[in-house]
């Protein structure tokens, strides 16, 4: 299961990120008087941070659900 986090954390946090940015974009480009040209700049550069620690969070809360549903699992190796 840890294998898959290898590829499944960065494709988020890129996706994450990527996606945020995309929105600042367009959010300038519809209203152009936002004047939030800062902010916008210090997500680019520093906002993979925030979608680290998000995905992070994410992927912890999912191996959590995972080994409580095969606790809960009857061991199958005890029946014949």
């Amino acid at each position: 299961m840890i294998r898959k986090g290898w590829i499944a954390i960065p494709l988020a946090i890129f996706a994450h990120w990527s996606i945020l940015d995309a929105a600042g974009d367009k959010l300038q480009e519809l209203d152009p008087e936002r004047d939030a040209g800062m902010a916008d700049s210090i997500w680019s550069v520093f906002g993979i941070l925030p979608a680290v620690i998000f995905v992070s969070i994410l992927w912890a809360i999912k191996q959590f659900i995972v080994r409580i549903k095969n606790k809960k699992k009857p061991n199958q190796s005890l029946q014949p």
